[in-house]
């Protein structure tokens, strides 16, 4: 849902573009899609930060050569990465993410924490414990 200005901002031209982007395309105009799977690592962890999976890159550029192509660049920075996953809630939970542009997480399809525009990046943490009531999360489920 778009809900800037109807003339868009810096970074957005407004809601029909925005729409377009986000939403699949059938005519493949304004968008194309792919399926690209990540794998998170469990990585060495202290005794108390068990079952701490993680993707980090600072080369992630998934769809070189693909799709529209890199327009002359050498690499397709232009891509949007929309990940799903089925999470146990068990309690204590965080999730951490890292971002130099736009980051939306929604769980249970609520919006649980953004990182918006073009900027350095950032760190984001959300507290499972701390949304739970307002995003339905049960334990054990």
């Amino acid at each position: 849902v778009y809900s800037l200005p109807v003339a868009g901002t810096t970074t957005t031209s407004g809601a029909t573009n925005f729409n377009r982007w986000w939403n699949t395309d059938p005519d493949k105009v304004y968008n194309q899609d792919r399926v690209y799977s990540i794998v998170l690592t469990d990585a060495d962890q202290p005794a108390d930060k068990k079952h701490i999976f993680s993707f980090e890159s600072s080369v992630f550029y998934p769809i070189d050569g693909l799709l529209f192509g890199n327009e002359g660049d050498d690499h397709n920075l232009f891509f949007t990465y929309e990940v799903h996953s089925y999470v146990t809630y068990k309690g204590g939970e965080e999730f951490q993410y890292k971002s130099s542009d736009d980051l939306w997480v929604f769980i249970n399809r609520k919006l649980a924490t953004e990182l918006h525009g073009v900027h350095e990046v950032k760190t984001q943490t959300v507290s499972l414990d701390a949304i739970a009531t307002s995003h339905g999360l049960t334990v054990d489920e």
